[in-house]
Formats: structure tokens, C-alpha cells, sequence
């Protein structure tokens, strides 16, 4: 008899960078969307902020000519580039800022961390193990059936068994397949 989680899934990093702080210990209990490790953001968050500058900047241009347009003494023509260059600008955040989203690596479901595999300082590669994370919420279970039960036996049906190393403990399931 051996029993297997529902959900397993090793977490690795999606970018190759340097880990700046580990969120979790070894066998914690986590929820959904926690977050387990963060990846050096310093080149992102500069980035971020130049970025920020020149969306100013494209606003600023923007506006300007927008005024001027209304007032005819500009054309249409570099109205539309003006929006051109602010949409662009605009773009360039929301890029940067889902690049230092994927600085955060976060449980995907709730369950139960494994042995952490990086220190602070580790430089990890996309696939790099980082930890595990099971899903303990249920349980599934292959066991040997005598075959003079077997036509008994069907999905759906409640089952109570046990394991020799929690004593008289008794686990409740159903039968799946």
C-alpha cells in the first residue's frame, strides 16, 4: 500500500537571477499565492523607473500637443504620433512590471513546502529546483484487493482502512477507480 498527494509540483524560478530573501522553512504549511522566494528586482526596478520618466515625459508632449491641435496650430498628424509615443511608453511599463512580478515566486495552491534547495545568494536558472509543494488535502491510495471482493467493489463506494504505522487510526476514503 503507498499513498500519493493529488497535486506535486517543484518550484523553480521562470528567470535566471540571484535569490535576495527566502519567505518559508522546510515543511511549512502555505496558502495560495504566498510567497516563498524574491529574486533579485534591482536592474527591473531602475528600468521601472526610467520608464516611469519617459511616460512623464510622453504625457507631457501629449498634452502640449493636444492643446495646440485644438487650437489648429497643429496637425493631426503629430497629434496621433504624440499618442503614438505615450501608448508606447505606456507598454513599456506594464512590461517592466510583469518582469519584477516574476521576481516573486508564490505557492500556486495550498499545501505543505519541502526541503528548500537555494540560500540567499543563489544564482538559479528557469528549472532549478527550488522546493517542493504537495497538496495534502487528500490522499491517493493503490492497495491490493483479494479478487473475491472485487465484484463488490465500484466507484463512489466509502472505504475505512488501515495503515500498520498509525495503529488503530482509522482513514476514510472512496473508491476512485
Amino acid at each position: 500500500v503507498f499513498g500519493i498527494t493529488t497535486e506535486t509540483v517543484v518550484i523553480t524560478p521562470d528567470t535566471a537571477e540571484k535569490v535576495t530573501a527566502i519567505h518559508f522553512e522546510d515543511g511549512q504549511l502555505v496558502k495560495q499565492g504566498d510567497l516563498l522566494i524574491t529574486l533579485d528586482k534591482g536592474e527591473e526596478e531602475a528600468e521601472l523607473n526610467a520608464a516611469q520618466a519617459s511616460l512623464s515625459e510622453a504625457q507631457s508632449s501629449y498634452d502640449r500637443a493636444k492643446g495646440l491641435q485644438n487650437n489648429s496650430a497643429l496637425s493631426k498628424g503629430t497629434l496621433q504620433e504624440r499618442l503614438a509615443a505615450l501608448k508606447q511608453a505606456q507598454a513599456a511599463i506594464e512590461e517592466i512590471k510583469a518582469r519584477i512580478t516574476k521576481r516573486d515566486i508564490t505557492a500556486p495552491f495550498d499545501g505543505v513546502l519541502g526541503l528548500r534547495e537555494v540560500s540567499v545568494g543563489t544564482l538559479v536558472q528557469p528549472g532549478d529546483m527550488i522546493t517542493t509543494i504537495d497538496d495534502l488535502s487528500q490522499i491517493k491510495v493503490d492497495f491490493d484487493v483479494p479478487a473475491v471482493f472485487l465484484p463488490s467493489l465500484r466507484p463512489g463506494m466509502d472505504i475505512v482502512g488501515q495503515v500498520e504505522a498509525f495503529g488503530d487510526r482509522n482513514f476514510e476514503g472512496t473508491v476512485s477507480t
